[in-house]
């Protein structure tokens, strides 16, 4: 026999919103969308590519992370 107990001490209460005040739809990220074939390979790599622009033109980056900016 099993036995399921709760310690009502500990209960937490937490604060949700209605689905009328926060969004709950799924989020499709690029990286989602490339890796279930909804994207196209040129899409994903036009990506890639204004990404690293952004990165190394336009965003203030820490001169110990250049590397991680490189295309791959």
């Amino acid at each position: 026999m099993k036995k399921v107990t709760f310690e009502l001490e500990k209960n937490k209460i937490y604060n949700v919103y209605s689905k009328y005040e926060y969004d709950r739809t799924q989020i499709d990220s690029t990286l989602y969308q490339y890796c279930y074939k909804k994207i196209s390979d040129f899409e994903w790599l036009k990506i890639k590519i204004e990404l690293h622009i952004y990165k190394t033109q336009e965003m203030p980056v820490h001169i110990d992370s250049v590397h991680n900016t490189i295309l791959n």
